[in-house]
């Protein structure tokens, strides 16, 4: 029973005893869990084959998600967020927050708080192209590396060229005056 490694035979604490019973587990080897299951056993043995009882799953969601689901199908996602820095807050941690403050004054309807939250939040300078002017600045900043890349790169190869003809056109005066001093000392 030590060797085998499913847990269809026995549980791990009837493993467990018998490997202490043998002899085959030291009392320096022992893990600590053993004697807290030992003396408080669970109410149910976790055998594999014991049959999970039936429960019906909780649905959980919260009126924020819904706020949040909103948001994010009108403006998308951020994109990549950064969980290092604890300063910064999400675009759409505003607007909910700012939704519930609209939400408790209760001066709005249900249907002219999201709108009212939108105003509200740009009053305050904050923009709500969240997917699109990054996406286009992204992709701007990159043509624009590619650019600069494709230009000095042709900046190199147009020099390379002109100093190579200048070193051939160097190299055929070279040979020409060479071919002349020849020419005229014969």
């Amino acid at each position: 029973m030590a060797g085998a490694r499913l847990e269809k035979l026995g549980t791990i604490f009837s493993r467990a005893t018998g490997l202490i019973r043998s002899g085959a587990m030291k009392e320096e080897d022992i893990p600590m869990w053993y004697n807290i299951y030992k003396h408080f056993p669970p109410e149910n043995e976790p055998y594999f084959a014991r049959k999970p009882k039936p429960r019906e799953i909780v649905q959980i969601l919260y009126l924020e998600d819904v706020i949040r689901a909103k948001f994010f199908k009108k403006y998308g996602s951020p994109g990549l967020i950064d969980l290092n820095n604890p300063r910064s807050t999400l675009l759409s941690e505003r607007f909910v927050t700012k939704y519930q403050e609209l939400e408790k004054s209760g001066n709005f309807l249900e249907d002219q708080l999201f709108k009212a939250t939108e105003e509200a939040l740009s009053l305050e300078g904050i923009s709500f192209d969240i997917k699109q002017p990054q996406i286009k600045q992204k992709a701007t900043a990159q043509t624009r590396i590619e650019d600069i890349m494709a230009e000095s790169s042709e900046r190199i190869l147009e020099s390379a060229k002109s100093t190579l003809a200048e070193e051939f056109q160097a190299a055929r005066d070279k040979q020409k005056s060479n071919k002349q001093n020849v020419d005229s000392e014969t």
